[in-house]
């Protein structure tokens, strides 16, 4: 599971850099991309999806950011990206159910998890989805 690929797509830096020391220093990941904006997240798939070496197997994806929220990148990946589409996991800082509920609605979305992100249910969660 070491040589999977990781993306981060959160606009909070302090959040990625906390997330992807946990995958590197507690988890042993190597392969961790990090993107602040979503439409740079999404170009980079749309560009590479013909490539699964360069495609993330695991998106962490946030739900609340500026110019496109988590939902509308899901709604555009699932129309553009039609190769070696990686699956999600929904991370926010809410719990509202109607947020819950709608990242549900995407066949990509695996898990839906709290900020911040507690290693060992991330890590159980990986190896569900990634074994």
């Amino acid at each position: 599971m070491l040589n999977k690929r990781i993306m981060i797509v959160d606009d909070d830096e302090i959040h990625q850099f906390t997330t992807k020391l946990t995958l590197q220093r507690t988890m042993g990941f190597n392969h961790i991309d990090s993107r602040t904006s979503p439409v740079q997240a999404l170009a980079y798939l749309q560009q590479n999806q013909e490539d699964s070496t360069l495609m993330p197997d695991l998106i962490l994806l946030d739900i609340n950011m500026p110019i496109m929220d988590g939902f509308e990148f899901l709604d555009f990946m699932e129309d553009t990206v039609k190769n070696n589409t990686p699956i999600v996991f929904m991370v926010s800082s809410s719990n509202s159910k109607h947020d819950v509920d709608k990242s549900f609605v995407h066949k990509v979305v695996k898990e839906y998890m709290s900020k911040p992100i507690d290693p060992r249910v991330l890590k159980d969660k990986m190896d569900k989805h990634l074994g």
